[in-house]
């Protein structure tokens, strides 16, 4: 009984110190720094996500530091367009000390209309939208509904991709 119990013991050990663990925080700003946590369920990489938003022409950039499940990696640089309100995003994955020399660029501009078009709607305040619309640019080529928040408008089909389930 005591052989069991060590075993058990040492294994809990040994599978505490294999456990991925990842530097977690989120910042305004391009950079965040914050404590080392233990990733958890299907999160079996680390991840770098640089977003910025543009809303009247002043960019605002936040940086996001987490665990995620690797299967998102691959995943290209996400653009959106509500109109009045712009978004990019790109996301790094590594693990252990890749991660602290790792960067992250967003993907760059580009406000070429390609010629699809959807529904524009950017609210944070109120319930209703009128019936605008805006041309998409770039890589966009797929109209987005986030739902419950009021946002509608273009957005790079990546996003679409990886995320239907």
């Amino acid at each position: 009984m005591k052989v069991f119990l060590g075993l058990s013991f040492l294994l809990t050990l040994l599978d505490s110190g294999t456990m991925l663990q990842c530097e977690v925080c989120h910042s305004i700003g391009r950079s965040c720094f914050g404590p080392m946590e233990t990733c958890s369920g299907d999160a079996d990489t680390c991840g770098i996500i640089l977003h910025e938003v543009t809303i009247g022409g002043m960019a605002i950039p936040s940086s996001i530091k987490t665990c995620l499940p690797s299967r998102i990696c691959q995943m290209g640089p996400v653009t959106m367009n509500y109109g009045k309100v712009k978004a990019r995003s790109r996301l790094a994955c590594c693990v252990g000390d890749a991660c602290q020399t790792a960067s992250v660029s967003l993907p760059p501009e580009n406000n070429m209309p390609n010629g699809f078009q959807c529904p524009a709607c950017y609210s944070v305040d109120s319930f209703q939208c009128g019936n605008e619309t805006v041309n998409c640019t770039g890589s966009e080529n797929q109209c987005v509904d986030l739902a419950g928040l009021m946002n509608t408008g273009c957005i790079s089909g990546y996003f679409c991709v990886q995320t239907a389930g």
